[in-house]
């Protein structure tokens, strides 16, 4: 018998939940996951909470999504912390300047509606239009012009103008 040695690639970046090691693009339904399932906020977002760390000390948190039942909150980039609604800590204390930001960017966010015309940063910087076609949790999905869709973080989209041009 001989043996052959295989060797397999080493993943470097993070996988998702399932554990599943994509090849090309994601699908549809891959995005809408990764962004937290098709979603809208009920309640006020964009305001300043404090949660509970891991190690027990209170951590900075802005509110990204709300229902009656459950509430998302933003703690670090690519960290949300969800809670339930009546018990989340929102607080009336003044908001770090830090999360100003991504409170403003939540509240953008929320004012968005399926199929309005948007505009998004790509990861190169620049900026283009797009149709929103579906809200998520964490972002949405958009159409491209040249009809992709993408999955667009909530921190990476504003509502278009008319004078706005691809």
């Amino acid at each position: 018998m001989v043996r052959k040695l295989v060797t397999l690639p080493v993943v470097t970046s993070v996988v998702d939940d399932a554990l599943a090691v994509h090849r090309g693009p994601p699908t549809v339904d891959e995005a809408r996951r990764r962004l937290g399932g098709r979603a809208t906020s009920t309640r006020p977002v964009g305001g300043f909470a404090e949660v509970l760390g891991r190690d027990g000390t209170p951590e900075p948190a802005v509110v990204i999504f709300a229902t009656e039942q459950e509430t998302w909150l933003w703690v670090g980039e690519g960290v949300v912390r969800r809670a339930r609604t009546h018990g989340a800590p929102v607080s009336a204390d003044r908001m770090p300047h830090e999360l100003e930001a991504v409170s403003a960017d939540a509240r953008v966010f929320a004012s968005l509606v399926e199929s309005q015309t948007v505009r998004y940063q790509l990861p190169d910087g620049s900026m283009q239009n797009g149709v929103l076609v579906e809200k998520c949790r964490f972002g949405a999905l958009v159409s491209t012009s040249s009809g992709k869709t993408m999955a667009i973080s909530f921190r990476l989209l504003w509502p278009s103008s008319n004078a706005d041009s691809s």
